[in-house]
């Protein structure tokens, strides 16, 4: 697997980083998915408690992807902390995280929330993550 996400996108994120130095801050990446490749086309700040409440999660997701056209493909994170294990649940199963060390000069890493049948639990994997300068460098 891996994350694509749009220049644009790793500049807001980015951004926000700067702005926002010493916080923790929390948002919603849409995209869509390609065979094994999750391409990030916008980023969207929401609040953390987003996750928390899976029948408001579900409520929520719907009207982010109706008002943006784009489908929710997961999350970003900035923090110097890493993200809490609560984030972990069955309604995140399929979703990517992108976390930007707000310390470590900005290091950024990619995971992916997976749910594995044959131990019936959820598992966190680590992804590759690309910057891409354009989306004409997406094949929809």
């Amino acid at each position: 697997m891996e994350i694509w996400i749009l220049e644009e996108v790793y500049n807001i994120i980015k951004f926000h980083t700067e702005e926002f130095k010493g916080r923790n801050i929390f948002g919603a990446l849409l995209g869509h998915k390609r065979g094994r490749v999750f391409i990030v086309e916008k980023a969207l700040r929401v609040e953390e408690k987003f996750l928390q409440n899976e029948k408001k999660y579900f409520k929520k997701k719907e009207e982010i992807e109706r008002l943006f056209d784009r489908k929710l493909v997961g999350y970003f994170y900035i923090s110097k902390a890493d993200f809490p294990q609560r984030w972990i649940k069955i309604n995140t199963a399929g979703d990517i995280l992108v976390r930007v060390d707000s310390e470590k000069d900005e290091s950024i890493f990619g995971y992916l929330f997976e749910f594995d049948e044959n131990e019936n639990k959820m598992e966190v994997k680590n992804v590759f993550i690309k910057i891409i300068k354009k989306q004409e460098e997406v094949i929809e």
